[in-house]
């Protein structure tokens, strides 16, 4: 999984449902515009304008359905349920607390990316893929 993990967040559950009423009356993309805007580092630049743009220009019932969708998903409890290696990587603000993760899931392995945001998949492949072809070596 790539940033992030379900949210077990706590604040940041309640900040997707105490966002609901605002990105449904959002007609001028603002504050989606913002919040997407919110996922990327100062430094990250692949495909930024191109993603705030395609993910802010959606219907305004749909996107707050998501944040709704997001906010009721129990990840925790699923993340109980896993019984498989998972590996969970992180941008470098990451939504969870790995220990939290961990706790949840004893078979998961944490890897966090240094220096990209939420899309550090395409920010820093270079850290991303290693991650993922360790933790195949490791677990195949």
């Amino acid at each position: 999984m790539t940033d992030p993990a379900p949210i077990t967040n706590a604040a940041v559950k309640q900040f997707f449902r105490d966002s609901y009423d605002t990105c449904l009356a959002d007609h001028d993309r603002s504050w989606r515009k913002g919040f997407v805007t919110g996922m990327f580092m100062a430094t990250d630049t692949v495909r930024r304008a191109e993603i705030i743009e395609v993910m802010s220009s959606g219907r305004t019932d749909i996107a707050a359905a998501l944040l709704l969708a997001m906010a009721d998903f129990d990840g925790a409890t699923a993340l109980t349920k896993v019984s498989v290696p998972v590996l969970a990587i992180g941008s470098a603000a990451p939504t969870n607390a790995s220990s939290d993760l961990t706790e949840l899931c004893s078979t998961m392995t944490i890897g966090q990316t240094v220096g990209a945001g939420h899309f550090n998949h395409l920010e820093v492949p270079e850290q991303v893929n290693p991650m993922i072809e360790r933790f195949l070596a490791i677990t195949m």
